[in-house]
């Protein structure tokens, strides 16, 4: 997809966001969008299932409600990124970096997250069933009470 594509798409999802007729919502499902930059864009309630964004650039994006479910995110930054709600089911992204990222009641159910680093990140109310934590970086991660994420 090319890049003024894109542009196109993130302009009428934020007029569609916005409530404005002329809007659509971003469907960005099943594309190669490897090495993308989305850095600083309000996608809320976008979707990207099942598409490719090894490598993509989310850092300071507010994607509240995004699904990511079935997407690959190898090597892909949210640092500070706004993810409340998002959907991660069974995506993989591994070696990822989620620092300072609010994860705040995101489905994360059967993802591989091997590698990642979630310093300083937030999971209160995550869903986390299945999800693979192998190697990742957690120093101050935010976790409900009682809650413990093991190698």
């Amino acid at each position: 997809m090319e890049i003024e594509q894109i542009q196109e798409i993130i302009y009428l999802h934020n007029l569609w966001l916005d409530k404005d007729a002329r809007g659509k919502r971003a469907i960005l499902q099943n594309l190669d969008l490897r090495e993308c930059v989305f850095s600083q864009v309000r996608l809320i309630n976008a979707s990207f299932r099942g598409s490719d964004l090894s490598n993509a650039d989310f850092t300071g994006a507010k994607l509240n409600n995004v699904n990511f479910a079935h997407s690959i995110l190898n090597e892909a930054t949210f640092k500070g990124a706004i993810l409340v709600g998002s959907n991660f089911t069974l995506a993989t992204a591994k070696k990822a970096n989620f620092s300072w990222t609010d994860l705040t009641s995101a489905n994360l159910s059967g993802a591989n997250f091997t590698g990642s680093d979630f310093s300083w990140s937030n999971l209160i109310r995550a869903e986390v069933t299945g999800t693979i934590f192998k190697n990742t970086k957690r120093s101050n991660i935010v976790l409900p009470d009682g809650w413990s994420i093991h190698n």
